[in-house]
């Protein structure tokens, strides 16, 4: 039965990398009609210019929930939220897939997988902490 659930999450892990490959490709053009009017591209900069608070708070969170002994699940899960509200789309990417690996780990909560399953959530929580110091919110 696990491998019936991990077939279909690998398709969808797999799904977004290739849109995310995709989209980076296709935010050029769509950056151009925006620079015609000036009012719209003045509002923009601020937050551009560095991150936003979703951002660094959901980095904050994933480093307190790795730091922390015990089920850092519920944690995980609301940082994996917040991240997902970012405008940083690094941020936000690995908040989809860090999502992922905590609804995988709570769905084995009680099954055989568990141990397993809450490992690839750990994992997935450390390899947004590295997102989160590609972006530069953590050392």
């Amino acid at each position: 039965m696990t491998r019936t659930r991990i077939l279909p999450v690998a398709a969808v892990l797999v799904a977004l990398a290739l849109t995310g490959c995709s989209s980076e490709a296709a935010d050029p053009p769509a950056a151009a009609p925006t620079t015609g009017p000036p009012s719209a591209s003045a509002s923009p900069s601020p937050t551009a210019s560095g991150p936003d608070s979703y951002a660094v708070r959901a980095c904050k969170r994933v480093a307190d929930a790795i730091d922390a002994a015990g089920d850092g699940l519920d944690e995980l899960a609301a940082a994996a939220y917040e991240a997902q509200q970012s405008s940083e789309q690094k941020i936000a990417r690995a908040g989809v897939l860090l999502d992922e690996q905590v609804k995988l780990a709570e769905a084995a909560q009680g099954a055989s997988d568990e141990a397993v399953m809450e490992a690839g959530a750990t994992a997935g929580a450390l390899k947004f902490t590295g997102t989160c110091a590609e972006v530069g919110l953590v050392n």
